[in-house]
């Protein structure tokens, strides 16, 4: 094994040792730090993360949750990583709603890709004036989903304020007024933050099958646009190098024992 990581440094050392480390040679930390951690010496001075007890080691494994310094001071002071937005794909996934007006009103158009908010543009649901009641409109993932926020986008052209007190669910019943309700319903003080048609974010944290949106009382819903992002995107992403040199640290420290 130990050959096959020379081999492998070997191989790699242009694109990341030489352009990352400045070393005389590699050491193991004492014991008290925990086990063996190599490190660089850093007589001939650091173009990495110089350490305070005097070892340099790799800038990229500051802040990688290793205790590579020994002491912990290349775990400290670390900027706190955005979580990322992963987009469930809901463009072409079967919709429905609890009425339709006309061919422009169609409850597809809420997953057609397309944000346009006005409404002859054919981009957008709406449904029926002889069916006012508690409207709906529900997408169906097709798989369950941890749906961890939903991007509601809202009518351009006229009556924003409809779209007040809306109220966003994620689950897997059918009957979907019984799935669970996310974090907050629609707010004016939302609709009024942006332009008309601006997008209107509401935090879910919910896993299921299906994402709907009602209005609790008798009204007219529109939506221009319904999109999803994923919980599994609040996941820290890991560069391939910090990958690499995870993976070669690991294999240094078995071969130390």
């Amino acid at each position: 094994m130990k050959g096959f990581v020379i081999a492998y440094v070997v191989l790699f050392s242009t694109v990341i040792i030489n352009s990352v480390w400045a070393w005389d040679s590699w050491e193991s930390s004492d014991s008290s730090s925990g086990g063996a951690i190599p490190y660089i010496s850093a007589t001939t001075g650091c173009s990495g993360f110089l350490c305070p007890n005097g070892r340099c080691i790799s800038a990229l494994w500051k802040c990688d949750g290793d205790n590579d310094c020994g002491d912990y001071s290349d775990e400290q002071s670390c900027p706190t990583v955005a979580p990322l937005q992963i987009e469930i794909s809901l463009i072409g996934k079967p919709t429905s709603q609890s009425s339709t007006h006309a061919s422009q009103g169609t409850s597809d158009h809420a997953v057609d890709g397309n944000t346009n908010g006005y409404y002859f543009s054919d981009s957008c649901t709406h449904t029926a004036f002889n069916n006012v009641g508690n409207p709906w409109w529900a997408v169906d993932m097709q798989q369950d989903e941890c749906v961890d926020k939903v991007v509601l986008y809202n009518r351009a052209d006229c009556c924003e304020e409809r779209l007040e007190g809306a109220i966003v669910r994620v689950g897997s019943n059918p009957d979907y007024g019984q799935n669970p309700e996310c974090e907050s319903r629609v707010s004016m003080d939302q609709i009024r933050s942006g332009s008309l048609g601006e997008r209107i974010e509401i935090e879910c944290n919910l896993s299921g099958q299906y994402i709907s949106v009602e209005l609790p009382r008798w009204d007219l819903l529109t939506l221009c646009e319904v999109k999803a992002s994923s919980c599994s995107g609040n996941d820290k992403r890991m560069s391939e190098e910090t990958r690499l040199l995870n993976w070669l640290k690991r294999e240094l420290e078995i071969d130390s024992d």
